[in-house]
This record gives C-alpha cells, sequence and structure tokens, in this order.
C-alpha cells in the first residue's frame, strides 16, 4: 500500500446527542476501499450516479460499485517533485455530463472518456478555484486572478485591469437568465451587468458586509448565499434572497458562535426532502431541517463522521449524500 495522509481532528463544539441523530454514516478510506488517499476536497455525482472523488492524490469514479482511480500512470494530471498529484479543489458536472475538477493552476475535463487538460500553455488559465455553468453552457471559473469564462472554444477574462472588480481573488458567483452577475470578491461583493461593475453598498443587503462564498439558486428562483465575514461571524452564514428581494438568514445554533472560529466551506440545498447540509469544518457535517428548522450536528465524538475537517458535499440520484473530509469520504443515509 502506498504512503497515505489523514486529519481528524477534535471538534470544537458538541455534536447532537447520538440517540436524535436520524442519518446513518458509512465510511470509505484507503484502508476499506479503493480510495488511494484519505485527504479529499471535491466530490460530485453525474447523471449516470456515478461519483467522482478528488483527492490528494488521485481521482476517483465510483461506477456501479466499481471503483476506478485515475493518476498519474494513467493521466495527465499535475504532480509535486515527489509524483503525489496536487490536490483536487473542486469538482462540477455540467449539463452534458461531463466532469470538471480544478487542480493546481489548471482545469480538467472528463469527456467521452477522455481527460482534457486547460492550462497557461493552451489557454489563458492561470489559476482555478470553483466552476460554475451557466444556461448557455458556458463554464465559469472562480480565481486568484480574477473571473474566467470558456464557451467551449474560447477563454475570456473579467478581471481588475479590464473590468474595474474591486479584487482578482474571486470566490462565490452566480449568474441569471439575464446574464446578470453576482460575484464575490476578497474586498467586496459586486453586479456586472452589461459589461458594467456596481460594487454592493446597498446597507439593507448582507451582500454589502459579507463575501458571497457560494450561491445557488432554487426551483422557485430562490438564491441561497454561503456567506464569510472575517471580521463578525454574526454576519456569517446562510442567506435567502427571494424573487421579491426580501432577505431570509438561516439561523445557526448557539446564535452563530459554531460559525465564530470554523469554515462554513460548502452546502447543498436537498429540496426533494427539504434539507440543508452544511460542511462545517472544525466541527463536522450539519444537517438542518428547513421544516421544523431544527440541527443535527455530526461530529467524530458522536458519529462515525471521519473528520471535523470537511470540504465539498454532493447528493446520487437515490437520495445519498456523500461528502469529502480530510479523513475520508462519508456516505449518509437515513436510518
Amino acid at each position: 500500500m502506498e504512503a497515505n495522509m489523514s486529519s481528524i481532528g477534535t471538534p470544537s463544539y458538541p455534536g447532537t446527542d447520538k440517540s436524535l441523530l436520524t442519518k446513518k454514516i458509512t465510511v470509505f478510506t484507503q484502508s476499506n476501499s479503493e480510495l488511494p488517499w484519505d485527504m479529499n476536497r471535491a466530490i460530485t455525482s453525474d447523471k449516470n450516479n456515478n461519483i467522482w472523488i478528488g483527492t490528494d492524490n488521485g481521482i476517483v469514479q465510483i461506477s456501479n460499485g466499481k471503483w476506478i482511480v485515475y493518476n498519474t500512470e494513467n493521466e495527465i494530471f499535475d504532480t509535486y517533485p515527489s509524483g503525489v498529484i496536487r490536490p483536487i479543489k473542486n469538482a462540477f458536472v455540467d449539463s452534458d455530463n461531463n466532469v470538471w475538477l480544478t487542480m493546481g493552476g489548471s482545469l480538467y475535463q472528463y469527456e467521452n472518456f477522455k481527460w482534457k487538460r486547460f492550462d497557461e500553455n493552451n489557454s489563458i488559465l492561470k489559476s482555478a478555484r470553483f466552476i460554475y455553468e451557466d444556461s448557455n453552457n458556458n463554464i465559469w471559473l472562480t480565481s486568484w486572478d480574477g473571473l474566467y469564462k470558456f464557451d467551449g472554444k474560447k477563454w475570456t477574462v473579467i478581471n481588475q485591469e479590464n473590468s474595474g472588480i474591486p479584487s482578482n481573488k474571486t470566490f462565490g458567483f452566480h449568474i441569471d437568465k439575464n446574464d446578470k452577475i453576482l460575484l464575490g470578491t476578497l474586498s467586496g461583493n459586486v453586479i456586472i451587468e452589461n459589461n458594467i461593475v456596481h460594487k454592493i453598498d446597498d446597507q439593507d443587503s448582507p451582500l454589502s458586509s459579507s463575501i458571497i462564498f457560494k450561491a445557488i439558486e432554487d426551483k422557485n428562483g430562490n438564491i441561497w448565499f454561503s456567506l464569510y465575514n472575517e471580521h463578525n461571524y454574526k454576519n456569517k452564514g446562510i442567506y435567502i434572497l427571494d424573487k421579491s428581494s426580501n432577505w431570509t438568514k438561516i439561523d445557526f445554533p448557539l446564535d452563530n458562535e459554531i460559525l465564530k472560529e470554523n469554515g462554513l466551506n460548502d452546502f447543498l440545498l436537498d429540496e426533494e426532502n427539504n434539507e440543508l447540509w452544511v460542511s462545517l469544518s472544525g466541527v463536522g457535517i450539519l444537517l438542518y431541517h428547513l421544516d421544523t428548522k431544527n440541527w443535527e450536528i455530526y461530529t467524530n465524538q458522536n458519529s462515525n463522521f471521519p473528520s471535523i475537517y470537511t470540504e465539498q458535499i454532493t447528493k446520487d440520484k437515490f437520495g445519498n449524500i456523500w461528502v469529502s473530509t480530510f479523513a475520508g469520504v462519508a456516505k449518509i443515509e437515513n436510518k
């Protein structure tokens, strides 16, 4: 067996009483599966119900129970001088069922059983973080060098130099059917409309004080945001903007104090089950029941959830929740 790396940690807050937890968890690690590396940050599921896991040393596709590993031996991935693959930061499946991954400063696309790499050698791409798609099938990337757009043939970038966005360090992104962009940057959030950048400074909006880290639109047209604020944890968390421009804030446990020292890395809205899943590094995985407004906090002390370091979340077609962590992959099901 090759070398491995994992990090478990001690949760900063206690979890829910074990008897009140409603989910069961299965953990996949290098020791009990074909996972090549326990430390992983990226996970997604495609239309064929394949699970794609981006570890810190290789990519895994779980297809009908079969594990397929892509690494330096059979593919073109970025590596450190030691030969270990660079960490995969984000995974995404587009509307055509192509898989996209960000790794180092590169973007990878898996299409028709082949991997394609985009980097400085064949594109204008200098760095890549989070992957998005608009209604016209364009791929968008936030990065440390601006906001990139790829239409399948041509690359463009929106940055400080050509548009006036306040910082090239970009995070969350949302684009509506009218091509209006909401973009979170390290120096504040902006609206980009008709190529004109507007800084969001409406004091009645939480977007004026906290950075957009992620944004998704639900089936009713409401936009859900995870917001980051390094100066005031009370302004961190999940916010909802409805179609009438009214804001709702999700109340986190302990009057938001659970977010004080812990990072909200991802969230997943499960509209089918009326549940919200939150990946909270420093604690574990949190489940919010939207109907009862009750929280369940899963840690490595009240359950077999493997680590306090949690990253991307996805849902498969059977309704199971999958979470990437620094100590394996967790599959979460109803008891």
